[in-house]
């Protein structure tokens, strides 16, 4: 009798768990499912900036369709224009975009700058292979915004100036200096590994002939 209690016990577990598991896989099937349709709107919403140059591939894209480009924000409205890039020298990303704001901004010719992260990249309307550049911008959020005259430009390598922009305009580049700080380091330990031990010349030379 103990023993066929004993076996319907487990029997029951045995059944507990296989029910548990596929109630988890199904859970984990749904949230797989759900993050790839998330992925794919977003994809969708914000294109490469690539996409504004039909010459070249992937998300790359000349300077020269940038440099006069028309902003426009998520509602169609004419922004303002990109006037020039300011770029870092020692990884070639483009940092920040020198803008004019006209349109209904109404900003005069004083020029602004802006952190190339706050941009994106749209179709001009669904099924279009034409894109538009997206700066979702407010006078509002403009408030107390410095501009500067082509002759004489801010200092970037300020940090109370970016991390101002970078507040104004809405942009975390927290993630993306940990980013580069977790390659770099891997860089390091690769090339750490990879290294030549120097010659100290203190060995019996086998070996080293």
């Amino acid at each position: 009798m103990k023993r066929t209690l004993v076996a319907v016990a487990s029997a029951l577990t045995v059944a507990g768990i296989a029910h548990f598991l596929m109630a988890q896989d199904t859970a984990n099937t749904a949230t797989t499912r759900n993050i790839a349709t998330s992925d794919a709107n977003t994809s969708s919403d914000h294109a490469s900036v690539g996409k504004l140059d039909r010459r070249t591939s992937g998300s790359n894209v000349r300077a020269s369709q940038l440099i006069g480009a028309n902003i426009q924000n998520d509602n169609g409205e004419s922004v303002g224009e990109i006037n020039d890039l300011v770029i870092d020298g020692n990884t070639g990303r483009v940092r920040y975009a020198a803008v004019t704001y006209g349109g209904f901004l109404g900003m005069g010719s004083k020029l602004f700058a802006v952190p190339f992260d706050a941009f994106h990249v749209k179709s001009k309307s669904a099924n279009s292979n034409d894109y538009v550049l997206v700066l979702n911008v407010t006078k509002d959020q403009l408030k107390g915004a410095e501009g500067f005259d082509k002759d004489k430009w801010p200092d970037f390598a300020d940090r109370n100036f970016t991390r101002e922009l970078e507040r104004r305009y809405n942009v975390d580049r927290t993630a993306n200096r940990s980013q580069g700080a977790g390659r770099a380091g891997n860089r390091n330990r690769t090339g750490a590994n990879t290294e030549r031990p120097a010659d100290t010349g203190t060995g019996t030379g086998a070996g080293t002939r």
